[in-house]
Formats: C-alpha cells, structure tokens, sequence
C-alpha cells in the first residue's frame, strides 16, 4: 500500500486543552509507534474547537513537534482531527442516477463520478445536518456499492463540517509548516483505534464508545462496521472538577484529586457524592436516551447493544464502568487504543495515559484502514 521509504503522516489530535501526536511506522507486516507526545495548551487557545489565538496554538503546536519520544517525528505530513462539535457524520444511501440526469455529462466526456456522488449526498442531507450545503465541506467512504451503474445502491458514510472549521484548522497547520494529508471527523478517528479491525462485521455487533472528555462527551453508536449515529452530551470531566471544588471550597487540583479518587459508582451520601450525582444522572439519562433512539430508528439493527467501551481521560474515573453497566445493564469496559497493534510493539506508557491518546493513534491508523 504503501512507498517505505516515505515516512508516513503522523495523527495530530487537537482539544481545548491539550495537543497530542502520533506517529507509526510499518516493518514486516508490524505497527510500530515511533514518536508520541503531548502538549498543554494555554486557556483561551481554542475555545469549543474553534481556533481562537491562532498564533498561539502554532507555538505550542512546533513546541510538541520537537518534543517527541522515543524518537522525533520523520515527516511534515499530518492527519489532523477536525472538532466533534462542528462537525457531522451519518450513514447514507444514494441510489445511482441515469447519466443523462447526473449532471449532463456529453457521450465523449469522462464521467465525474465525485461530483455525481457529492450532489446525491446533497440532496439527502438538506434535511437532516443544520449546516447550509453551501457553506460545507463534504467528505465520504464507500461502504458498498460500484458507481457507475444507473440503479445500483451505493452505500457511504458521509462526514460533514464547515468550511470555516476546516479552512482554519489548514490555515493553522500549513502555518506550522506542516502539509494536511487529511482532516478527519473525531468519531472516525477514535472508532477505528478501539475496534479490532481484524473482525468481521458479524462478529463485531453493535457497540457504543463514550468517549469522556474534559470539555464534552462524545456518544457514537458503532453498528454493522459502520458509524450509525453520534452526537456530544454535555457533560465533562471539567465540570465534575468544578462541582467538587465549590462544593467542598478547595482549589482546582485538589479537586482533581478527589474526583479521579471517588468511587462513582457507590449510591453515597457524603457532601462530594451529593455534589455529583445531578451531573452524573444527567450523563446517564443522556446516554440512556441516545440508546433508545438507535434502538427505534427505521432500521432496526442495533436491538441488541453488546457492549459500552469507554476512552478519553474520564474513562480513568474510578468506578465508571460499574456506574454504566449497574445504571444501563450493558457489560461496560475500557476501551484498549492498542487493540490492532502487536503487544510487543506497544509503548512504555500506563493504559491510562493511552487513553488520552485513542483519537490521535486513530488519524496515525487513517491510512492502513482507509479504503477509499
């Protein structure tokens, strides 16, 4: 697949709060991570995932370029993560048009099958994403399907943002000098880092990926090989910290500390747990009715849900998983970023901290899995 003697991109995570960095190399059929790191950035840099002090992020941004381990990192082309806020991402189906209705294509001209493809998507999504076609960036995979002939039922995920959002997210790595090789929505980036992309879609099931941030949580509902809904629920890991720290009168980090200490699971009635526990049936009701939707859509493929995997830095919080499956009755874990790689390839960091780095082992993946 690929010229190895090239270094291959590097998957680049963005957040409000910090930035983190991936880069994997490929010898006898082996993944291996040849350069990793993470960068705080300072408050007000990005703001909700809009880039806010541009200037800024780009120095802390060639702060993390320099600053890798094991090794530096071997190439300027980068994978970068577009924000989940700004951005959408949903199964669809188009049924493949007449030449003659395509878009008048002459018997002696090529056929542009992307330009046929965008403006079906168009018109399904008109409805459905509340950004005007217009002012949006389109990107797709086939998922089945051969264009080209009239009828044939071609079936795509489709990703959507702004083109605000993605003309400032090029403009910020371009003025770190480094060349965009794609830009790709969060959920697809962390879907493919906690899947075993060994098995088949019947052995896969429907499975949900709570991803918990320190902004926002992330909710996609992973079905039949394929991204079938997500959405982010507002709650965060932050504003746990923030509860803490006004209930009980202490700083920030001390905050912290009772937060990642504190069962979550346990029905207490202690000043902290009475503090939490609005936040926490609040994510709990958000999940439970996110589930009863996928449930009752059209289709009705995802009945039964086998499994929540959980990622990001709030996956870490003690008594998480029991909260969800006591809560939901659905078998809870932690997701596992290193799933497709060789267990004696993996790097010296605690499963934690490998946690914060599910999204951008996610973009460093983008083009092993990546078909079309």
């Amino acid at each position: 697949m690929f010229n190895l003697t090239r270094p291959l991109p590097f998957g680049l995570d963005i957040s409000d709060f910090y930035l983190r960095l991936v880069q994997l190399s490929q010898k006898g059929g082996k993944l291996n991570v040849t350069s990793l790191g993470e960068v705080p950035l300072p408050p007000g840099c990005i703001i909700d995932g809009e880039i806010v002090n541009e200037e800024k992020t780009v120095i802390v941004l060639n702060q993390l370029l320099n600053n890798t381990k094991p090794k530096r990192i071997t190439s300027r082309e980068v994978i970068a993560v577009l924000p989940e806020p700004k951005t959408f991402i949903k199964p669809v189906e188009i049924i493949w048009p007449a030449i003659d209705s395509s878009g008048g294509n002459k018997p002696d001209q090529p056929i542009n099958y992307r330009d046929i493809i965008i403006q079906q998507i168009k018109k399904i999504i008109t409805y459905d994403v509340p950004i005007e076609t217009d002012e949006s960036k389109i990107a797709y995979q086939i998922l089945s399907g051969r264009p080209g002939r009239p009828g044939e039922k071609i079936k795509l995920l489709v990703g959507i943002s702004t083109k605000k959002i993605t003309e400032s997210y090029t403009r910020l790595l371009e003025a770190a000098e480094l060349i965009p090789a794609a830009l790709e929505i969060e959920a697809v980036a962390i879907s493919r880092a906690l899947i075993n992309q060994s098995l088949s879609k019947t052995d896969m099931g429907a499975k949900i990926i709570i991803d918990l941030g320190a902004t926002r949580t992330g909710f996609i509902l992973f079905n039949n090989n394929v991204i079938e809904y997500s959405l982010s629920i507002p709650v965060s890991g932050k504003q746990l910290t923030d509860v803490i720290a006004q209930e009980l009168k202490i700083n920030l980090p001390e905050a912290e500390k009772i937060k990642k200490s504190y069962d979550l699971s346990s029905a207490t009635s202690d000043s902290t747990g009475q503090a939490l526990n609005p936040l926490i049936d609040l994510l709990v009701v958000k999940v439970k009715e996110a589930t009863d939707f996928c449930r009752e859509r059209d289709n009705n493929q995802c009945k039964i849900i086998k499994e929540i995997v959980l990622c990001g830095g709030g996956a870490n919080f003690n008594g998480i998983e029991n909260l969800f499956k006591n809560k939901l009755n659905i078998a809870t874990t932690k997701g596992n970023p290193w799933i497709n790689f060789n267990a004696k390839l993996i790097p010296p960091i605690s499963a934690d901290q490998s946690l914060s780095y599910t999204t951008a082992i996610g973009l460093a993946l983008h083009d092993y899995y990546v078909k079309s």
